[in-house]
């Protein structure tokens, strides 16, 4: 199992965006746009389905958005591999991913947000759900009304809490799962073993690299007056991409 280097890691990704940054970025406005269009037709499928079951059509409504935006993931890794291998990327290669191994990323997509959903429902079914009512007109009385809901909230946060922690490890441990199916075609079952393997035997690395480079692109985020996000958003899938490429299996690398 390859190890992770957390300097290199926000290094290379630096590198890899500075290469084409004005293609990652149009890709992420462009992703942006595809992720609200699948948002809203996943969201008028879902309310289509309700009259048979709340949960059922939220269900169907997350694993929508769920692979969609998996594949928009997926979109900078092989265009950054397209770059890495020097083989000069064109935008369309942004859309590789939907082509490379399509029904087993699904496959990792679909189980990866049914287990969130899963986990999600499981804890924070009985929470309840602050609801605006005729005091949405009314500043005082929509502040009055939070206040009312935090008080309701409070026995609920333990659980709320466990919730986010839950959906934050289980996130965690597959984050690689989407890559090595489609850059090795690997199956549903090992890709995410693979992944989860790969995460524990490198989880401090992994975290310190969030860290700082979250650390660093808040404080550049609040200082562009949200600009940076144009940067630092397509960032961080570069960064996620470099994670995996420094554990990827040297076949994954012959695509």
């Amino acid at each position: 199992m390859g190890k992770i280097s957390p300097l290199y890691a926000l290094q290379a990704a630096w590198v890899r965006y500075k290469n084409k940054g004005g293609m990652y970025t149009v890709f992420f406005i462009v992703g942006l746009f595809v992720s609200f269009a699948a948002s809203s037709f996943a969201l008028a499928i879902g309310g289509a389905l309700t009259f048979l079951n709340t949960t059922l059509g939220s269900m169907v409504a997350a694993l929508l958005v769920g692979v969609v935006s998996t594949f928009i993931t997926l979109g900078y890794a092989h265009f950054a591999r397209q770059d890495e291998q020097g083989l000069q990327p064109v935008f369309n290669n942004f859309f590789d991913g939907f082509k490379s191994h399509t029904k087993t990323v699904i496959a990792v997509a679909l189980v990866v947000t049914l287990v969130s959903q899963f986990i999600q429902l499981g804890l924070t079914s009985d929470v309840p759900v602050f609801e605006m009512g005729e005091e949405t007109g009314d500043f005082e009385e929509m502040l009055m009304a939070l206040e009312d809901y935090s008080e309701t909230i409070m026995p609920y946060v333990p659980q709320i809490l466990i919730s986010v922690v839950l959906l934050m490890l289980f996130s965690l441990f597959v984050m690689f799962a989407p890559y090595h199916s489609s850059f090795t075609g690997e199956g549903l079952a090992y890709s995410l073993k693979w992944s989860a393997k790969s995460v524990l035997g490198n989880l401090l690395p992994i975290l310190f690299t969030y860290l700082a480079a979250i650390i660093i692109g808040t404080f550049l985020v609040v200082l562009t007056f949200g600009l940076a996000v144009l940067v630092f958003a397509p960032y961080l899938n570069l960064l996620q991409y470099e994670l995996y490429d420094q554990l990827s299996p040297k076949h994954s690398r012959q695509i």
